[in-house]
Parts: structure tokens; sequence; C-alpha cells
């Protein structure tokens, strides 16, 4: 699903444009000044029947400021409780150097504890939470934050066309800036939906649930999450760990998949270079195999096969 994120900024934006899509709409800043059209942007939604969240832009500089940002936030919202569908997200960016400018050091050691901080208390009032930043800020937010969501602005040469892809990180997307900040969704809307009648509190921001994967979502076949991941997909290293896990897959049984299939691949394509005739024939087939530390009888089955 596609959509857009506005602010004040944007004006009187026609969001009768955005039917069919998702808006995240900025509550405010600081804490905490409202966005002028906070409420009207709100109202627009409603009116259109668009599927809508909301963002705070911080400038917390501890814990304690994003407490005080993160119940202020939730006192402007209150009376949007039941309409907010596409959940609560905290901007710890700075791109306005307003942080750099009062000695705010951009580091892990500020920067996790004040999302971690900030989110905490949206999810404990039963919203879903999660933060914004860009690729490169994911490194400052620490192991606390890995059970929240992520907001990823990826931009590629910002023409205005998606040009990557980010859900190894979390399941929102900010592909480009212009002529608006324009979205990607990857993942089912209503997984952002805490406080709709059929979906149980347990399982927000990516908990696994029992039957399914995380927040009900219908796990794919072994093989077919297998595959995402061997085309990158799923990301490398903790971050593919990270991002199975929230998902709800056993990372250890998909991972022992992938190198299954890894080596079937392997297989097959030296399989190929004997039927090419790389490898010789007869007992130097054989020896050549053996010494390039291929199983001759697997290989040769594989040939087999192939002919």
């Amino acid at each position: 699903m596609f959509g857009i994120d506005i602010s004040e900024h944007n004006g009187n934006i026609d969001l009768s444009n955005y039917v069919g899509q998702f808006v995240i709409i900025r509550v405010g800043w600081g804490s905490f000044t409202k966005d002028k059209k906070f409420e009207r942007n709100v109202a627009e939604c409603k009116r259109l029947g668009i599927p809508f969240g909301v963002y705070h832009y911080s400038y917390a500089l501890n814990p304690e400021t994003a407490k005080r940002e993160a119940e202020a936030v939730l006192k402007a919202i209150e009376p949007y409780k039941h309409d907010i569908k596409v959940g609560v997200w905290f901007d710890m960016e700075d791109a306005d150097h307003w942080k750099a400018k009062h000695g705010f050091k951009i580091v892990r050691e500020t920067i996790e504890p004040i999302c971690y901080t900030f989110c905490k208390i949206i999810e404990d009032a039963g919203y879903y939470t999660g933060i914004y930043c860009s690729e490169s800020w994911l490194r400052y937010l620490g192991e606390s934050n890995k059970r929240f969501d992520k907001w990823v602005a990826s931009w590629g040469t910002n023409n205005g066309t998606l040009q990557n892809n980010t859900q190894e990180y979390g399941t929102l997307h900010q592909y480009t800036s212009k002529p608006l900040d324009r979205n990607i969704m990857y993942a089912e809307i209503s997984r952002y939906d805490t406080f709709a009648e059929h979906k149980p509190q347990e399982g927000v921001n990516g908990k696994p649930s029992a039957e399914n994967g995380s927040n009900g979502v219908v796990l794919k076949p072994i093989d077919e999450i297998a595959r995402e991941v061997m085309s990158g997909a799923w990301g490398n290293g903790w971050n593919r760990e990270n991002a199975l896990k929230q998902a709800g897959y056993d990372y250890n049984a998909v991972q022992k998949r992938v190198n299954e299939l890894a080596h079937e691949k392997k297989i097959e394509a030296v399989a190929r270079d004997v039927i090419a005739g790389k490898y010789g024939n007869g007992w130097r087939r054989k020896r050549n195999l053996k010494r390039a530390g291929y199983d001759y009888n697997e290989v040769q089955k594989k040939v087999n096969e192939l002919m």
C-alpha cells in the first residue's frame, strides 16, 4: 500500500487525491507544539475514509524530555484513539540541526534511551508505535529498540520513484520527498490498528503470536521465505535475524533451509559444468570433482537428473 506523510508545511493539501492510500500526519513537535494543520488533516482523512497514523518530531535531548513529549502526544491524540489506523511514530532525526546546535551528540548512547522512553510510553498506552529514521541512523537505535517497528527514509536519487526496498529494517519506507514525502507499506494495514475490536493487544509491535506470525499475520511457507532471504529481501547478519524474528519466523529453521537451497543450487551449477565437459569424463571426472571438494555421487546424480 502506498501513502504520504504531511504536516503544516504542506498547507491545505487536497487529500482527495490520496483516497485508497494511507496518510501519516504530524501531530506536533518538541514538548509540545501542536502542528497547525493536525486537526484539519485528521478531519479530512476521516471525511474521505483514508486510514491515517501520526508522527511526532522530537527535540528531546534526554529521556526525561522524551517522556514529556510522549505524554503530550498522548493527550493530543486521545480524541482520535480509535481513528488512528497506522500507528504513532517517533521522528528522532535532526533535519534542522537543532539538536547539534544544542550540543547533542548523535551516538547510540544518547539516542537509544530517548527512543525507547518515548515508544515504551506510547506502547503502554495501547498504540502501535515505531521509530522514523534514515538508514544511517539505524545503528544508533541499539538493542532495546529492536522491539519497535521502523519507518525508514531511503530515497535513492530522490527522483520521485521507488528505487529500493527497506523491509529488512521495518514495515514502512519513505522512498522520496519529491514532490512530497511518499511512502510504501510492507505489511497488512491491520497490523497497526491495535484498538480494533477483532485484534488482541498481545502481539503489538512485532511480537510473534502463537498461531501465525507477528500480530496474527499468516506465515509464508519456509521455502518461499528462504528464497526471499537468498534474493536479499531480508538483509544480512543481525538485520536478517531480527527481521525474521519480528515477522514471527523461526530464524534457525529458515537459515537451515537457506543453506540447503544454496547447496542444491551450487551442486546444480557444478553438474552443468560437468555436462559442459569442464571436469572431464570417467575416472578423470571423478578425480577432478573429489579434488575440488565435491561429492562425486551427489554431483553425478544431479547430472543424470538434468540429462
